[in-house]
């Protein structure tokens, strides 16, 4: 599978050109920490992926308490129905960010503030729902809509890092990302009463990560719609085609060619009835 991935998968359109040498990891830490559009991206995942460790470990230590005859129901769903949402989520996140970046480029960053800023409201369901199965459905949409910024995050670190160092930079983003998370654990442990009001706690952390996110988002949709400040900085596959047009028709503005046709064409040096002018001509 991977050789056939290898032979078909064409390379993403980045904004910046390769260099020859391996980049050290000091250099792609540098790239993330230096651009602000990095930046954001790094930020924005980071605190979103607090929720995503509260989810996974305290959810089933709530359901648990809350549900505790439908213990097993509740580790057949979270096995089966989580992991097809974020599958679907992830797939229908980087499918509507390609489609709104074409006509947009901000797109790529408002779609996972639209789906995670959703979130919030299946959330708030599936905490307080005193209805099992209403509560696991919640829980579903809950995925399905905040873990849409997988794929237009990655497309986003495909767009403005060397094609040499994307795997490594985002080695680098999950490395924060998995750092970050586990403040989010921490608090709940200190807050946690070892009753069911340990919800309270998972869902204020949950708000905060979402909507810090969703705005983080946001912001980095603007940064992604404005112009690039110089010509170095657009997409490599706009430049390649700039230097092949400027090789092609260059000539036509060379110095030796700018004498030639005006002593051609000049109403001073030559007539309409010149030999050399119809013959340039024909």
């Amino acid at each position: 599978m991977a050789v056939l991935l290898y032979r078909t998968i064409e390379y993403p359109k980045t904004n910046v050109a390769p260099v020859r040498c391996s980049p050290p990891l000091r250099r792609a830490i540098l790239t993330i920490l230096t651009s602000s559009k990095l930046f954001l991206l790094l930020f924005a995942s980071s605190v979103r992926g607090i929720s995503t460790l509260v989810v996974a470990s305290y959810f089933p230590l709530y359901f648990n308490r809350a549900f505790p005859s439908n213990d097993g129901m509740y580790s057949i769903f979270n096995g089966f129905g989580v992991t097809f949402a974020a599958i679907i989520s992830s797939s229908i996140g980087g499918t509507l960010a390609d489609r709104w970046g074409k006509s947009n480029p901000g797109g790529l960053a408002y779609v996972p503030a639209i789906g995670i800023g959703l979130g919030l409201i299946p959330a708030s369901i599936t905490l307080y729902c005193p209805n099992f199965y209403t509560s696991m459905a919640a829980f579903f949409f809950q995925t399905l809509l905040s873990e849409s910024w997988l794929g237009p995050g990655m497309a986003i670190m495909q767009r403005e890092v060397p094609r040499d160092m994307v795997g490594l930079s985002v080695a680098v983003l999950l490395f924060f990302n998995s750092i970050t998370s586990n403040i989010g654990p921490m608090i709940v442990s200190a807050f946690d009463s070892g009753t069911e009001s340990v919800r309270d706690v998972i869902f204020i952390i949950i708000a905060f990560s979402y909507l810090i996110s969703a705005v983080v988002f946001i912001f980095l949709g603007k940064l992604l719609q404005m112009p690039y400040k110089h010509r170095d900085e657009e997409p490599e596959e706009e430049r390649r085609d700039f230097d092949s047009t400027k090789k092609l028709f260059g000539s036509l503005g060379s110095s030796e060619n700018r004498k030639k046709n005006s002593k051609l064409i000049s109403p001073r040096r030559s007539n309409s009835n010149s030999p050399e002018l119809r013959k340039h001509f024909e």
